[in-house]
Formats: C-alpha cells, sequence, structure tokens
C-alpha cells in the first residue's frame, strides 16, 4: 500500500472514531445545505459565488438555526468552502468538523475538544503525535493561556490594537511556538476578531473564544455564542462594513439568520479541520497528501 492510501485509511479511521465520540456523548448528526443565499459575512474569509449563491465556509449558518428551533446537542462532518486558500495547510475546498451545545460554554466546548482527540489517539493505538523530532502527548495537562498572555511571551509586548500588526505578529511570532509540548488552547481574542462570541465576564474587551494548536499548527476554534440579538445584529453590520473597506465582495444581508437567532438559546459551538487532524495523526507536513485528490 503507498503512503497516499496509507494516510486515506488513516483519516477513514479517524472520521469514523469521530463519529463514534459523538454519537456516544449524545450529540445528533445532522446534514445542512452546502449552498446559501445569505452567508455570514466575516471580515477575513471569502465565500465562493455561484450561480445559484453562495457555498458555505461553514455550517454555522444553518447549525445556530437548529437550536433555535429546539435542537440542544448537534453535529456534523461537511465540505466548506473559502476562496484563495491555498498552501501546504490550505485548501479551498477543506473538511470540517462543526458541532454546537446548548446551555453551555467555551470552558464545556475545550472539555469536548480534550475527549474526542484523546478519543481518537486511542482508536488509532497512538499516545503522542509526532512532528520532526518532537512528539506531543496528548494525554498530559493541555496548556491554556489567553492572547494577552501570548504575545507577552513570544513578541515581548501587549497584543497590538492595530489589526495588521496583530495578525502579522499572530503568524510570524505567536503562532509557530505553539503545541509543541503540549495541545495548547488559545483563549479570549480581543472582542473585535470574535464579533459572534459572548464577552468575558468582567472583561468586556474580550471575547469567550479559543483556538487549539498542535505543533503549531491552528487545528481548531470555538466560543460561547453571542445570544444577544441587538448586539449580533450591530456586529453582523460591522463586519459588513469592514469587508466593505477591505474591497471584499458584498453579500446580501443575513435577514433570515438574524430572524431565527431571536430564539437563539444560551450555547457554544466549535469547529475542528479534519484535514489537519488527519496531517497531525499521520507526520504529514502537506496536506495534499491526506486528500484523495
Amino acid at each position: 500500500m503507498t503512503n497516499k492510501f496509507q494516510n486515506l485509511t488513516r483519516r477513514a479511521e479517524i472520521i469514523r472514531a469521530a463519529r463514534s465520540f459523538f454519537h456516544l456523548e449524545g450529540f445528533l448528526e445532522v446534514e445542512t445545505p452546502i449552498l446559501t443565499d445569505e452567508p455570514l459575512p466575516e471580515a477575513n474569509i471569502e465565500a465562493i459565488k455561484t450561480e445559484k449563491g453562495f457555498l458555505i465556509t461553514s455550517p454555522e449558518v444553518y447549525m445556530k438555526p437548529l437550536l433555535a428551533q429546539g435542537a440542544q446537542k448537534i453535529f456534523q462532518i461537511t465540505k466548506c468552502f473559502r476562496r484563495n486558500e491555498h498552501g501546504s495547510r490550505h485548501r479551498e475546498e477543506f473538511t470540517m468538523l462543526e458541532w454546537y451545545r446548548t446551555d453551555s460554554d467555551y470552558a464545556k466546548l475545550k472539555e469536548d475538544t480534550v475527549k474526542l482527540i484523546r478519543f481518537i489517539a486511542k482508536v488509532l493505538n497512538t499516545q503522542a503525535i509526532e512532528r520532526g523530532d518532537r512528539e506531543i502527548d496528548l494525554f498530559s495537562n493541555w496548556e491554556d493561556i489567553t492572547i494577552a498572555e501570548a504575545y507577552q511571551k513570544y513578541a515581548g509586548h501587549p497584543a497590538p490594537e492595530d489589526d495588521f500588526q496583530f495578525d502579522e505578529e499572530m503568524t510570524r511570532l505567536v503562532e509557530p511556538n505553539l503545541g509543541w509540548n503540549k495541545p495548547t488552547f488559545l483563549s479570549d481574542y480581543p472582542v473585535k476578531y470574535c464579533p459572534m462570541s459572548a464577552a468575558c465576564q468582567g472583561n468586556q474587551s474580550n471575547g469567550q473564544r479559543f483556538e487549539l494548536y498542535i505543533a503549531g499548527l491552528e487545528l481548531a476554534n470555538g466560543c460561547t455564542e453571542l445570544s444577544d440579538w441587538e448586539k449580533q445584529r450591530r456586529n453582523i453590520e460591522n463586519e459588513q462594513q469592514r469587508r466593505a473597506q477591505n474591497g471584499m465582495q458584498p453579500y446580501p444581508f443575513p435577514n433570515k439568520f438574524l430572524e431565527a437567532m431571536k430564539t437563539f438559546p444560551p450555547a457554544a459551538g466549535a469547529a475542528l479541520g479534519i484535514d489537519r487532524l488527519v496531517m497531525l495523526f499521520t507526520g504529514s507536513s502537506d496536506i495534499q497528501s491526506v486528500l484523495a485528490f
């Protein structure tokens, strides 16, 4: 068997294990459309337009309304699409695992994430991720640091206010150092970088959002969802304005989504990149090596 088909075999095992985990945890598996006529605006993500609408960048636009209709714990594994995503870690078409639970927060999602990855590791009969000459033990205590702590530690100063400097230093100084001794949660982002997240208690300038890094690779992100309808609307309007300022394609305003959000319950949601997870468990350095085509 060639290395490619070894990777595809491992990929199938990982997806099967992920499904088993969520079924055992009592989640309902759902399927939602790939096309939407009202993509949610994000200042750093560009949807792919078709003749009949837009390909989804995330199933969020459909999964959150399911919570508003009464669902409590749901997940799905689906294809997503983002324009101009290229490189050894990115593709315009990719596979995402996304899950939501009501009456929960991002702390509970972190617990889900640890349990999920350890469950998959047990199925694969492995204890650690091997990356180069490094080994990341998945069963040791995971690290959890804030954005403020990470910038101070790796950039030598507080997180910058300027968007360009924030992104540049995140890519160059912070991310490459995360998740090498143990998996690392990077938490509590400035609210302008997580407009759909609830604010941190006691610090309204930060949002209850995390990203997970293993061996410098961003693997997952999650947040306590913003359930205040008026704030959601204002934040979506602000994201539309940021997109326009950045010269990005205009989207229709997501009125149907916002109408559904009027009955949105307290909830938390997370997303994990399946392709990148397979990269980590196969020791692959290029995303193409874990894809069939």
